[in-house]
């Protein structure tokens, strides 16, 4: 009796931790992977590479902290870089080693130069758009799903 109550007590945890804290592997076009992370405490992770770590990432791994609620992140990954830009809001944080191969570096710190070689601006909608050449992954992390 006892052991069925372990195991039905142990499925419930499992459920409930893998229902809750859901993770995501989004390949970019360069064979590379992000992942993203959601956990219970409205944080998220976006991880340069597969992550299937419990806990929250150490600096041996480049990532990206931010809210569940958060509204997502554009992420440039160009072929023979080892650096990510990322555009994020605000309130998210950026951690990167030097001593990690893979960089995540905010797109905003040197906003001119990354808008004249990666976006132009589009004349019937009035907007900046990300040009046609540039594999770019837009994580919307409310939905967890990308582009």
């Amino acid at each position: 009796m006892k052991k069925i109550l372990l195991f039905f007590l142990g499925l419930v945890i499992c459920i409930s931790v893998w229902y809750g804290e859901s993770r995501k592997f989004v390949p970019f076009p360069n064979g590379k992977n992000v992942t993203v992370w959601k956990t219970y405490n409205n944080k998220c992770y976006i991880i340069a590479g597969k992550y299937y770590g419990l806990f929250k990432p150490s600096l041996d791994h480049a990532y990206i902290e931010t809210t569940n609620t958060s509204s997502g992140v554009d992420l440039i990954w160009k072929e023979s870089s080892d650096t990510i830009l990322a555009q994020v809001d605000s309130g998210s944080m950026l951690h990167s080693n030097p001593s990690v191969k893979v960089h995540i570096t905010d797109y905003n710190l040197n906003k001119m130069h990354n808008d004249s070689l990666y976006t132009y601006f589009d004349t019937k909608l009035k907007v900046k758009r990300y040009k046609k050449n540039i594999n770019i992954v837009s994580v919307s992390i409310n939905e967890m799903g990308a582009l």
